[in-house]
């Protein structure tokens, strides 16, 4: 569980508190997140090696949405 403040375009309140669980099962991944009161959204997935990503600010010369 943790605090969250959001930016920008977002779904989710200004701030308010999440609750996030992941589980990792032979380089598989099953993550559980909840916003507020919001329903729990489930994901799965793999790994993403860090130099793959690219984070924009929006603003910052990010492409459009």
């Amino acid at each position: 569980m943790a605090d969250y403040s959001t930016e920008g375009r977002t779904p989710y309140a200004m701030s308010g508190r999440c609750d996030y669980v992941e589980y990792l099962h032979e380089g598989l991944f099953l993550s559980f997140e909840r916003f507020g009161a919001l329903s729990w959204e489930i994901s799965t997935g793999s790994p993403v090696p860090a130099d793959l990503v690219t984070a924009y600010r929006e603003g910052d010369d990010a492409p459009p949405a």
